[in-house]
């Protein structure tokens, strides 16, 4: 298995196992089993955008990786990535699943 493949395997585990049954929104707020849309949307566009992924792979960490976007200031979708609302420590583990 090459190293594009495991890597998207290990990508798409990931992101699978914090999806949840319900629909996009629960009524605890979660989405997608993640706490919130703004840290939803912040994984899933460095999870599905290979020029993210990329950055994100070689930053290692969402404090350097946020450096290294620099004045690149929002999703594709428009959420800041410096959110006040993104949960650090779930975006935090998802980095450590990268390496």
């Amino acid at each position: 298995m090459s190293i594009k493949t495991k890597t998207s395997r290990l990508r798409s585990d990931f992101l699978e196992s914090r999806l949840s049954d319900e629909s996009i929104e629960t009524s605890a707020g979660k989405v997608n089993g993640w706490s919130n849309y703004e840290t939803w949307n912040v994984v899933l566009w460095i999870g599905n955008d290979e020029d993210l992924y990329n950055l994100a792979m070689k930053a290692g960490t969402y404090k350097k990786f946020l450096k290294c976007v620099g004045s690149m200031g929002t999703t594709g979708d428009g959420v800041n990535w410096r959110d006040n609302n993104i949960d650090l420590n779930e975006v935090g583990e998802f980095f450590n699943e990268l390496t």
